[in-house]
């Protein structure tokens, strides 16, 4: 799904970070080493782009701390402006933790690099297409915008159909992860036996 030369300065952060900060909690040190070395790649300094899946009130939104322009973007496919302003909060409680999480030299890539200041970006909110009110595709619209990000420029491009949803679960299923994959693919393949006799 996403390529190491495309991603090496980004950071796909798990929901372990939103989870901490919005709820003011703290993660141990060995959490920390897991999720640096597993999602946080490149030092601090060296970072681009940093993608936060987020989640309040069974809502799956997206937020991009976009290093190189300075902002912190807000993607939301099913915008409610009641609750604009608490996702904003949320986001913020999110670069101000990235801040206090990656103090310290061992996150920069020389003695005098630049730390970025997440928390002194602007908000970016870029108007979005909007996912029908009825449907449950917030999640499906937050794992493409973070799979193809890299392709876009402009992020209205974006539409969930039915092949969006397939490419996606294809995705999740082939992948090496998955060590249940060939047992799912041989499951697949018996049905459709089943279905086509």
């Amino acid at each position: 799904m996403l390529t190491l030369a495309l991603t090496a300065h980004a950071w796909f952060l798990p929901m372990t970070i939103m989870q901490a900060a919005v709820g003011g909690r703290s993660i141990t040190s060995a959490n920390i080493r897991a999720i640096r070395n597993n999602y946080m790649r490149s030092k601090v300094d060296q970072v681009t782009r940093v993608y936060q899946p987020m989640w309040s009130d069974q809502h799956w939104y997206l937020m991009i701390i976009d290093v190189r322009e300075q902002k912190l973007i807000y993607l939301d496919s099913l915008r409610d402006p009641r609750e604009a302003a608490a996702r904003k909060t949320a986001m913020m409680h999110i670069a101000l933790y990235l801040e206090g999480m990656t103090l310290g030299n061992s996150w920069l890539s020389w003695d005098r690099a630049t730390r970025p200041w997440f928390s002194t970006f602007e908000f970016e909110e870029p108007d979005v297409p909007q996912q029908a009110a009825d449907s449950m595709d917030c999640g499906i619209w937050v794992a493409q915008w973070m799979i193809r990000a890299h392709m876009w420029q402009d992020y209205t491009m974006q539409h969930v159909n039915a092949a969006t949803r397939m490419r996606l679960v294809i995705d999740l299923v082939m992948k090496s992860h998955n060590q249940l994959a060939q047992d799912s693919v041989s499951k697949a393949f018996a049905h459709w036996q089943t279905e086509t006799a």
